[in-house]
């Protein structure tokens, strides 16, 4: 009987494929006029069969490849190939990237989605590594499985500037639903290094200290890279899998631009999401451990509840966000009664206070990416003094760590901050953490704060 079923769900898979060839063969047919009344974008979609998105990117035989899911897995998506691909050639700037971005975003197509992110600091030399990312990157990606309602659906997106029928046939003829066999392995770790080491870094945490004495800022996040390099080389996919399984209340994404080169992570923190004129955005910050018992669990959460240094850490924060909310929001919002609750994750627990607001009817996702990012949980308070100093300071190239990664649509958006992350090179992954300094932080403490935030990784590599 189970193997029927199989069998039934692999000739429905064969249907499904063949009926999206007859949509893309009638849609190419209508070339080059423009396609369909004069839409920037064709989005073909068809039902298939539930099946585990991670797995069948895995099994996917295209250089270019994506994977978003949403805090609560409700919206999960991979996607392969490019129908258009944004980078920075052109120039810089966040208003000129969304404004390329919706020039192909129309009400004719809401559900089409450009994936991607930004470097943390644009203006800083990027690394060897970092360097296929650019300042930004956006995609939209030539196929798509996703997740949603609990439909899944195989998308196929056609762009009006440019595509090939012969192209696009052959890579919807390489595109397989096979995923048994695939490889579930990780290498072995055969070495590993901090960037800097401890005691360098918390000679940057005591010269960050003193730095309070003159009043230059009041929080600086100074961040760590652990390289580790395995026996050969490590798939993206099945350590996100892993992770996927394991890290709760995260937002789960892949940017690969290349083979063997991808950048992954389980972020707890929205930067924010727009739906036309209401955004949501949080600001978390503050750590402990989870308990090994739910009295130990609550014991730590009261205890970091009424840390004096937490919640100083922590209003930095959402006092960050709230002066970017002074420029984006009507002038009768009301922030000032924001509660304080925890945000339990799998081994770690934040505090985190979130935002719920209407913007003025000007602001756009550009100002809203200029404005509030960094928060003071990944760069400092006041943010532009903390940005410099973590230039001095910082021995590594951040690249996309702890800057906006998310997706873009008609009249909606979501950005996280790409935190609890590694980038994918080969052989070697580099995991990135960092810690909130504030006056009465102890560099031994923050150092191994840095180890718990990193702990969800390491705990699947092993």
């Amino acid at each position: 009987m189970a193997h029927k079923c199989q069998q039934d769900k692999v000739d429905d898979i064969k249907q499904t494929v063949k009926l999206m060839a007859k949509k893309v063969e009638a849609a190419l047919a209508s070339s080059p006029k423009p396609l369909y009344q004069g839409q920037k974008i064709i989005r073909l979609t068809v039902q298939v069969p539930d099946q585990p998105l991670l797995p069948w990117l895995q099994s996917q035989n295209f250089s270019l490849k994506t994977y978003w899911s949403n805090r609560e897995n409700r919206f999960e998506v991979a996607g392969v190939g490019a129908a258009d691909y944004i980078g920075d050639t052109a120039g810089y700037g966040y208003r000129r990237v969304f404004d390329r971005l919706h020039n192909y975003l129309d009400h004719s197509n809401p559900d089409v989605r450009y994936y991607g992110g930004f470097k943390f600091a644009p203006n800083q030399t990027s690394h060897d590594s970092w360097k296929r990312f650019g300042r930004y990157y956006f995609v939209l990606p030539r196929f798509e499985l996703i997740k949603s309602k609990d439909k899944t659906l195989f998308v196929c997106n056609l762009h009006a500037d440019g595509y090939d029928h012969t192209s696009i046939m052959a890579q919807l003829e390489a595109i397989t639903f096979e995923t048994d066999g695939i490889d579930n392995g990780i290498p072995k770790i055969i070495s590993e290094k901090n960037f800097p080491g401890k005691s360098r870094w918390k000679a940057s945490v005591q010269s960050a200290l003193a730095a309070f004495e003159t009043q230059r800022y009041e929080k600086i996040v100074l961040a760590r890279k652990r390289a580790l390099e395995f026996s050969d080389n490590i798939n993206p996919f099945i350590i996100l899998q892993k992770l996927k399984d394991k890290a709760s209340n995260s937002y789960k994404f892949c940017f690969q631009p290349e083979d063997n080169l991808a950048f992954i992570g389980a972020s707890p923190e929205l930067l924010y999401y727009r739906k036309g004129r209401k955004l949501q955005s949080e600001a978390v910050a503050g750590t402990r451990t989870r308990g090994r018992t739910s009295q130990e669990d609550q014991s730590l959460g009261e205890e970091l509840l009424g840390s004096e240094k937490d919640l100083r850490e922590h209003r930095y924060v959402v006092d960050s966000v709230k002066d970017a909310f002074v420029s984006l929001t009507p002038p009768s919002l009301n922030c000032n009664n924001m509660s304080v609750s925890l945000l339990k994750l799998a081994r770690i627990q934040h505090l985190i206070a979130r935002f719920d607001i209407k913007l003025k009817d000007s602001v756009s996702d550009a100002e809203l990416i200029e404005t509030l990012h960094p928060t003071a949980a990944v760069g400092g308070y006041p943010k532009d003094k903390a940005v410099e100093e973590i230039g001095r300071l910082e021995e590594f190239n951040r690249g996309w760590y702890a800057a906006p990664v998310g997706w873009v649509k008609q009249d909606a958006a979501e950005f996280v901050v790409a935190i609890r992350c590694g980038l994918v090179k080969n052989n070697t992954l580099n995991l990135y953490s960092g810690a909130g300094i504030v006056r009465g932080s102890v560099p031994d403490n923050e150092w191994d704060e840095m180890n718990n935030k990193i702990d969800m990784f390491l705990s699947v590599l092993t």
